[in-house]
């Protein structure tokens, strides 16, 4: 019996992939950091802002010092998290582009997809590309023996 094979390309799965290891480990889990930080500052100032406004002057200052944590973690995250580039395809590792995405890439909370990418820099060793869906690796570089 000959089998028929299918036109369409299907991409291999996640586990199949090779992981490549990132030269910047360091400067992508900082980038991260301060990406969980401004989103952070940015939920806290949306609440503590109109309560200050509308119920408790004396939080008038806390709502305005949210405000400025926010605009510098913004300006800190994509001065560190802007010049991230993937080592498969090139794309941004933080920062959403108009590029299209991989049908592999997950959001976090339905939201965003740079906030999943955050979030596995900061707690595994890896992340998934939003782009391309390739497995990167934070892990150091071995130690040779001497």
């Amino acid at each position: 019996m000959r089998r028929i094979y299918s036109t369409s390309y299907e991409a291999p799965t996640r586990s199949k992939q090779p992981s490549v290891r990132h030269p910047n480990a360091r400067q992508i889990r900082v980038g991260a950091f301060f990406a969980w930080l401004r989103w952070f500052t940015l939920i806290a100032a949306v609440i503590v802002g109109p309560l200050a406004v509308l119920v408790k002057e004396e939080w008038l200052p806390h709502a305005l010092g949210l405000l400025i944590a926010y605009v510098v973690t913004t300006v800190l995250f994509f001065i560190i998290g802007g010049s991230l580039r993937c080592r498969v395809c090139s794309n941004p590792v933080l920062i959403s582009s108009r590029a299209n995405k991989s049908p592999h890439a997950k959001l976090f909370l339905g939201l965003n997809h740079g906030m999943q990418v955050a979030k596995d820099a900061l707690l595994t060793k890896h992340f998934t590309c939003m782009y391309c869906g390739g497995k990167v690796r934070l892990a150091k570089r071995p130690r040779s023996d001497k």
